[in-house]
């Protein structure tokens, strides 16, 4: 409702609203009306006081002294009468002035009763329309009900609507984890449709057609072998209390089979639609089911090497900065353990790729693969940018750029780096340079001791 429809005489066909400029004009001219009766009523007095006398009604004769008395007594009546009349007259003067004042505080009482009806008014449209949109939202919501599917322990929900759309296979214990697999339905029947006109019979291929997405379920001991290398088109987004991991696994080209692809402009094509739903699953799994943990994880080459030196013992590293230049790099030593540093760096923590980034520059913490030629450094000054050099030293070596997102906003993969790295000196037994300094005083200053007692020592001799 529009402040137009407040101040303009309206009608609403369902009736759900009233014309407040209507309902504000009838009370004025309520109160409009009874001032002119007031009015007409002091000018009927007035009237009647200037005629002198009223006529009265001829009364039967009775007597010469009856109808003096009679008229003395009417007289005196009539005299009465008139002053009454004066009075009311002048009491009728007084409520007319009275009225016409009144009129202009209704006036403006009624002005302002109408702008407070008004507000009124589009308050409680203001809530009806918010009623009716919340009405609308709980529509949808029953529109687009859910069936639940489970499969393995896994509760998946599936819009009720796209049930008739999908291909909807869950295996049982497959052997690469398969919880559940969505084709959609119009490619498959297509792909049928095609082989048959081809001549080939009941095609037996079609589970590649219209392929959406799988859920699968991996051990502990299969999630590390997959965060060991490239992920693409496996997405580890949870795990369980006991450590299985849940991968989102999707197609890396486009699976749709149409006899004519121009239909996949139409916005009513179900292609679209299904792609557009399947974004949300790994989040609407994790909220169903209540013993999953969600991950995210990246696909770097820092995120692999990471993952070999914790689940594939990679050992073939070397970690140093410029504190301990002057001790060889520092590799990794039996009595030392870098998992604590690892688990910060590899969960709870992405990492992408910084195309426009210049190099960082400043002392850094360097984590080198020589066998591979591949190091990376870990900036003082930026302390979330990781920077890869391929082939070091070489006429093509090469730099990228990565960004470190920690899901605290606290870490940073330098500090957790330069931890790392001292602690391993402290392995080592190297000192830093506050540790060197603090030593070479202590050393000076035993020097300067001994130097006094060999003095002091000559002088009580002689």
């Amino acid at each position: 409702m529009t402040d137009d429809f407040l101040t303009e005489a309206g009608e609403d066909p369902e009736g759900r609203y009233i014309s407040i400029s209507c309902y504000r004009e009838d009370k004025i001219a309520m109160r409009k009306k009874t001032v002119i009766s007031v009015l007409l009523a002091a000018s009927l007095a007035l009237s009647l006081a200037a005629c002198g006398s009223a006529p009265q009604t001829a009364q039967p004769p009775a007597g010469e002294e009856t109808a003096t008395t009679a008229a003395g007594a009417s007289a005196q009546d009539d005299g009465a009468e008139a002053e009454a009349v004066q009075d009311e007259a002048s009491e009728a003067v007084t409520a007319a002035n009275a009225a016409n004042t009144m009129e202009a505080v209704v006036a403006a009482e009624s002005e302002d009763a109408g702008e407070k009806v008004k507000d009124e008014a589009l308050e409680n449209a203001i809530a009806a329309a918010t009623a009716a949109e919340a009405s609308e939202e709980e529509a949808a919501e029953t529109d687009m009900a859910e069936t639940n599917l489970e499969n393995g322990g896994l509760v998946i929900p599936v819009p009720e609507e796209y049930m008739d759309l999908l291909v909807i296979t869950t295996p049982e214990k497959d052997e690469n984890g398969m919880l559940f697999r969505f084709n959609e339905k119009l490619s498959v029947e297509t792909q049928k449709a095609i082989a048959k006109a081809e001549g080939k019979g009941e095609y037996d291929g079609y589970e590649e057609a219209g392929w959406l997405f799988d859920i699968r379920k991996l051990t502990p001991d299969q999630v590390k072998e997959l965060l060991c290398g490239y992920k693409t088109g496996r997405e580890l987004f949870a795990r369980d209390s006991e450590g299985n991991g849940y991968v989102f696994c999707h197609p890396t080209d486009v699976r749709v089979v149409r006899e004519d692809y121009s239909v996949l402009q139409d916005p009513e094509d179900p292609w679209g639609t299904l792609n557009g739903w399947k974004a949300a699953i790994p989040d609407r799994i994790v909220s169903m089911n209540p013993d999953l943990t969600a991950e995210s994880h990246s696909d770097t080459d820092f995120d692999i090497y990471l993952a070999q030196i914790a689940y594939a013992g990679k050992t073939d590293y070397t970690l140093t900065k410029l504190d301990y230049a002057m001790n060889p790099p520092m590799e990794p030593r039996d009595d030392f353990d870098p998992t604590p540093y690892l688990d910060r760096l590899i969960n709870g923590v992405t990492y992408e790729y910084c195309r426009d980034q210049e190099s960082p520059s400043g002392e850094y913490v360097v984590l080198n693969f020589p066998n591979d030629k591949v190091r990376f450094d870990f900036c003082f000054g930026e302390k979330n940018l990781v920077r890869q050099v391929r082939d070091p030293g070489e006429e093509d070596e090469r730099e990228t750029i990565y960004e470190a997102t920690f899901t605290d906003g606290e870490s940073t993969v330098n500090d957790i780096m330069n931890e790392w790295c001292d602690a391993l000196a402290q392995a080592y037994g190297y000192a830093g340079p506050e540790a060197e300094a603090a030593a070479a005083e202590a050393v000076s200053a035993a020097e300067a001791a001994e130097e006094e007692a060999a003095a002091a020592g000559e002088e009580a001799a002689h």
